[in-house]
């Protein structure tokens, strides 16, 4: 007796990395959540100051690079993948995924940088004293 599913053929193989890669997303989308959650039900916990908020907003993206490296190196030929960032197909799945991580990516690091605004301005002034 074989067992069918529609989600399981033969050649659909999905290895240890895609399983990771998974993980590593939920993780980064759950801190992301969290960090979210944070500042909008406690403000006066959820500033640039809290240890919970920097680590969230420093572990989320943190694991979505990571997992979209592991990506990029299960890739028949990885050195590749950078074609998908530029050349988009509206009919592709894999393409919408980059642009859905490009834009991820785009807003964490704006809201990074907000939260963390005081932070970068000092290094800013200490190590680039003339562009302030």
């Amino acid at each position: 007796m074989t067992q069918t599913s529609a989600f399981h053929f033969e050649s659909l193989v999905w290895d240890w990395p895609i399983a990771i890669y998974l993980f590593l997303i939920g993780i980064s989308a759950g801190l992301v959540t969290l960090a979210v959650l944070l500042r909008r039900f406690y403000p006066q916990a959820g500033g640039a100051d809290s240890t919970l908020l920097r680590t969230t907003l420093i572990v989320g993206p943190g694991a979505v690079i990571l997992g979209l490296l592991i990506l990029v190196f299960h890739l028949t030929r990885p050195w590749t993948f950078w074609k998908l960032m530029f050349h988009y197909s509206f009919t592709s799945v894999m393409s919408m995924g980059v642009m859905l991580f490009q834009l991820y990516m785009v807003v964490l690091v704006l809201w990074l940088a907000k939260i963390f605004e005081h932070d970068l301005l000092a290094l800013q002034q200490r190590w680039l004293p003339k562009l302030g």
